[in-house]
């Protein structure tokens, strides 16, 4: 089993931070944590080495966590800037095709079917983007 990080399993390491991360949560890791301190300390390894240990550990899944939220921004803007079409402020003589973006009453609204003179929110034609979706 790998130890925390993927590195290889080493005296001091008896447990995979990032597969107990990944099956029990935030609370299922700080509990194998402190169980490991405890294991540790019992074994009489010395304080300092546990610290550094743990540290190390932590600086480990910090670096994994800022990796996946950089690759998630990335993906969040790639779809924004390749999928969606800004369509600027909704006009009623404006073609716009599915996938086009625009606003009308100050929300951002996704064009579902092609449509000329379809006002946001008047039919199944236009749908109101979540604020989940409009973030960058």
């Amino acid at each position: 089993m790998d130890s925390i990080g993927g590195a290889a399993p080493t005296a001091n390491s008896s447990f995979d931070a990032f597969e107990v991360l990944r099956n029990e949560g935030r609370a299922g890791l700080e509990s194998a944590m402190a169980r490991e301190v405890n294991e540790r300390v019992a074994r009489a390894v010395p304080r300092d080495q546990v610290m550094a240990d743990l540290l190390s550990h932590i600086r480990e899944l910090t670096a994994e966590h800022v990796a996946l939220r950089n690759s998630y921004n990335t993906l969040v803007r790639v779809v924004f800037e390749e999928c969606l079409k800004d369509g600027g402020t909704w006009n009623a003589a404006r073609a716009f095709r599915q996938g086009d973006v625009t606003t009308y009453g100050g929300r951002p609204w996704v064009c579902q079917r092609a449509n000329t003179g379809s006002r946001p929110g008047s039919n199944d034609d236009w749908r109101m983007m979540e604020k989940s979706e409009w973030r960058r």
